[in-house]
């Protein structure tokens, strides 16, 4: 399998170079391809040997894949039968932003009675450096926009129930990108793993993570996505509860450059309360947001950014300040860059009951 934090959206690529013992600057390179998700490895240079050097330039196909775990780490032993049989152990970490690291140990077994560099045995080691270059930033499989557990006005819990219908084991992991933060591989997250048939159930997912507070939930695998069953609600124990189910989201189906997004205001903005929140992708995003009466005169136009992967749910008083918010008014959101999903999250003052929207696409 593929590090799943970076699934496969585009071949993904990391270039680097490996320094041995008694030479530099070699090249080394790792690609994982977006269709088989089988990493080709390819690397050239100098090993020490008996009495001599051993130079080899190969490509390496992987029969089997080698693991690459969550947090980008990944060990791959290889063997050539040739002649001269060398055999390499490497370890290492790919990274989406920065540089990662590794090491490599590498034998060579002579061709036996074969003088000079044919004949030579012996053993080298080196390490390496890998920086990302291709493929485009680590996109999750899918979204689900808002998660929470945290005390307000009323306590506001997650509870998220995942079910493999498949005939195989599917694993991967829920990366949390808490508010007013650009998300990245590195944020809180819990690995998941579901045999054929099974269901999971989190009564409180933040807390069944160690977490608390407001965010959104990357739901990152290179296996099918479970099929999951969210549910927001505002916990008041003997009194029961009161929420809404919240469907994860494809990437894909975010709004983006040249789309628009509309969402209504409560009928009653005395009686219920509206935030809207946004979780924009990996390139960030903008917009220009249009407020309007339900009789469709405008009442004015503001313009937002957001960073890659950022995640905020204002209410809407604080989103367009200086305009006069009355009930049924629309906010229109044009996008002008990027990609972003949006959502009106109400809930009613007395019973503190909630529900949510998604940003319905203009027409």
């Amino acid at each position: 399998m593929v590090f799943v934090a970076l699934p496969a959206f585009g071949d993904l690529s990391w270039q680097g170079v490996w320094e041995g013992t008694t030479s530099t600057g070699h090249a080394i390179a790792i690609t994982v391809d977006a269709t088989n998700h089988i990493p080709t490895l390819t690397f050239s240079g100098r090993g020490t040997g008996t009495g001599c050097f051993v130079e080899f330039t190969t490509n390496v196909n992987f029969p089997t894949p080698p693991a690459v775990n969550a947090d980008g780490t990944f060990t791959a032993s290889i063997s050539f039968p040739d002649p001269g049989a060398v055999s390499f152990t490497m370890t290492g970490t790919l990274v989406s932003t920065g540089t990662g690291s590794g090491s490599m140990t590498f034998t060579r077994n002579g061709i036996p009675g074969q003088p000079g560099a044919a004949g030579c045995t012996g053993s080298g080691s080196a390490t390496f450096t890998l920086a990302r270059q291709g493929g485009p930033p680590g996109l999750p499989a899918a979204i689900l926009a808002v998660v929470g557990s945290v005390q307000g006005a009323a306590f506001f819990r997650t509870g998220v129930q995942i079910h493999n219908s498949s005939a195989n084991t599917i694993s991967g992991r829920f990366l949390y990108h808490p508010q007013g933060t650009s998300g990245t591989p590195n944020d809180p997250s819990m690995v998941y793993t579901l045999l054929p048939g099974r269901t999971q159930d989190f009564a409180d997912l933040l807390p069944a993570m160690g977490l608390s507070g407001l965010g959104s939930l990357d739901i990152v695998t290179s296996d099918p996505v479970p099929i999951m069953v969210a549910r927001v609600f505002s916990d008041a124990g003997d009194a029961g509860t009161a929420g809404f189910t919240i469907d994860p989201l494809a990437p894909s189906a975010a709004l983006q450059t040249g789309q628009s997004g509309v969402i209504i205001l409560p009928p009653d903005l005395v009686k219920t309360r509206l935030n809207v929140g946004f979780r924009s992708l990996e390139t960030g995003a903008a917009m220009t947001m249009t407020l309007r009466r339900s009789n469709g005169a405008m009442k004015g136009t503001l313009n937002k950014s957001l960073a890659s992967n950022f995640f905020e749910q204002p209410s809407v008083a604080a989103l367009l300040p200086g305009l006069f918010l009355e009930g049924s008014d629309t906010i229109t959101f044009a996008i002008t860059s990027g990609k972003v999903i949006i959502y009106g999250a109400s809930t009613e003052n007395k019973t503190q009951d909630p529900s949510l929207q998604y940003a319905k696409r203009a027409f």
